[in-house]
Formats: structure tokens, C-alpha cells, sequence
């Protein structure tokens, strides 16, 4: 899997330090429950196995871009069911195929990319 990352100071406004952009290897998808699976997977490989075994995603919503693309937004939850907001998860398909995903990343929430 193929993952990009990126520092951009004008995100840094908006709380945002990192942006993780990820084009994952299985790309189709056919149900909502599909599309969680590949998430999940290139959650994989952004944190280690320790952190990623207590947290949860959650379709929080989705919107279309155009006539072809969809987002979806996820929002990430620990073991406590309490949403993480410095962790935020956002998908881009286009006719049932995962273009990226993307993970947008606080400086409160860099302990999740460390071993």
C-alpha cells in the first residue's frame, strides 16, 4: 500500500499537523460493510497494531462530489466509546472504487503513529 505524508502549515489553523494520504491495494467495494473492512485495513498500516486494537470507526456521514465521487467521513472512537476528534478518517470513491483515504492527524493524536 502505497501511503504519503504531509505536514501543512496552513491546516495547522484548524488543528490539523499531518495528513496521511493513503491509496489502498483492494479497492472495490460493494456494501457499507465492505467499505469499513478497507478502511480498517489502511488503518493497518498507519498505526501500529498496539493503538489500532482500541480504536473504533464510525460512518459519520457522506456526501457526493459531483455526479462520480462520494466522500465518506469517519469518525474515530477508543475503547471508551469516546470520538477522537485530533483522528479523523475521510474516504474518496468514485463508482464503488476507493480512490484514497485519507487521515487527518492533530499533534495530540501523533501517539497513535508511534510504536
Amino acid at each position: 500500500m502505497e501511503c504519503q505524508k504531509n505536514i501543512t502549515p496552513v491546516l495547522n489553523q484548524k488543528g490539523i499537523f499531518l495528513v496521511i494520504r493513503c491509496k489502498p491495494e483492494r479497492k472495490n467495494f460493494d456494501s457499507l460493510s465492505d467499505l469499513k473492512k478497507i478502511v480498517y485495513e489502511t488503518l493497518g498500516y498507519v498505526t501500529p497494531k498496539k493503538h489500532r486494537e482500541k480504536l473504533y470507526i464510525h460512518l459519520a456521514d457522506n456526501e457526493p462530489i459531483g455526479t462520480n465521487f462520494i466522500l465518506y467521513r469517519y469518525h474515530v472512537k477508543d475503547h471508551y466509546q469516546h470520538t477522537i476528534n485530533c483522528f479523523r478518517i475521510r474516504v474518496i470513491t468514485k463508482d464503488n472504487k476507493v480512490s484514497n483515504v485519507l487521515f487527518t492527524v492533530g499533534k495530540e493524536c501523533l501517539y497513535l503513529l508511534e510504536e
